[in-house]
């Protein structure tokens, strides 16, 4: 295991590849597959969910994608490779690393950073309105996807050192970093 002072606090971030998965898919399993890698770490098919809603994906008729959808679209990306389950954690989803972050960057370019940033605060519950002295966040793949869409949509300096004091009072800033390179 590293050593939690040897991890670089912001290490080179590698952009994702602009390579898109298989096109064959169909707009409504993209969608999900898109909704995931944004979260980008293992969440639960209920996240999943509720941030398709608050990113405003319909399906392709037009109605609102249900929770049926979402437990559909888990056994047809596993039938694509597409799907990792969270090791010792029943009902947790992520996407391999091969597709993870095409989509992500399909995300990044699709949607503004504000409408993103917006839905995963919602999600997830996070204040912006005077944090305090702490970070609001107890859950590390919450903090994972905001630290992310922060650092790959261009978030000046002086936000991410703001976040970086934030997430470090806590105790967990390194843990994160090393959580992102790993999950």
């Amino acid at each position: 295991m590293i050593a939690p002072s040897t991890i670089p606090l912001f290490p080179v971030p590698q952009v994702p590849d602009k390579t898109a998965p298989s096109s064959t898919v169909s707009v409504d399993l993209r969608r999900i597959a898109q909704t995931m890698a944004l979260l980008w770490t293992y969440r639960p098919r209920t996240a999943i969910h509720n941030l398709l809603g608050l990113l405003g994906f319909k399906r392709d008729d037009g109605r609102a994608l249900t929770q049926d959808d979402v437990k559909r679209a888990i056994v047809e990306l596993r039938e694509h490779g597409w799907l990792r389950d969270m090791p010792g954690r029943d009902g947790y989803f992520g996407l391999h690393d091969r597709v993870r972050g095409a989509l992500y960057r399909e995300v990044l370019d699709e949607i503004p950073a504000a409408t993103l940033r917006n839905a995963l605060h919602r999600l997830d519950s996070f204040r912006t309105e005077h944090p305090g002295y702490h970070w609001p966040l107890y859950d590390a793949a919450a903090t994972v996807a905001l630290v992310r869409l922060e650092l790959f949509s261009g978030a000046p300096a002086r936000e991410l050192e703001r976040l970086r004091g934030l997430i470090q009072i806590n105790g967990v800033f390194s843990y994160i970093v090393f959580l992102r390179n790993r999950l």
